[in-house]
């Protein structure tokens, strides 16, 4: 729902304020970027055929090879210490696997690299690479 009173019950809508209770709406609006318990950006990924399915604050994804993609931002974070949450689905049969930040390449402002292994730890595609930052956008 839209406002549509730029002063309501004696508080100017335009102004700063403090606020406690639940944030909502999504998107990156000037509204919510700046609420420190919103996802900031999420992605799902097709590492099999390769392409992004749909996303929030994804400019692009990168296949570096099997099991190795990067999450590039539209938005930079403020700085490198965000919280990068990474999951995907079985490899094929149910196997066990892992989805981690990659081991040899540091998350950036602007990027993240994620690898998705089967059990016994060799790189593998996945069908769904799932993606989420929280944290401060610059």
């Amino acid at each position: 729902m839209a406002l549509t009173k730029v002063e309501a019950d004696g508080i100017n809508l335009a102004d700063t304020f403090a606020f406690s209770g639940t944030v909502s709406g999504a998107g990156l609006s000037d509204t919510n970027a700046s609420v420190s318990s919103l996802v900031k950006q999420w992605g799902n990924l097709n590492g099999s055929s390769f392409g992004l399915r749909d996303s929030m604050n994804t400019a692009s994804a990168t296949d570096h090879g099997t099991g190795d993609h990067t999450f590039t931002l539209t938005n930079n974070m403020d700085n490198d210490d965000y919280s990068a949450q990474t999951t995907h689905n079985s490899v094929s049969g149910g196997d066990k696997n892992s989805c981690m930040l990659a081991r040899n390449a540091d998350p950036t402002t602007s990027a993240y690299r994620v690898e998705t292994c089967a059990q016994n730890g060799t790189k593998a595609d996945c069908t769904q690479v799932l993606g989420l930052i929280a944290g401060d956008l610059a």
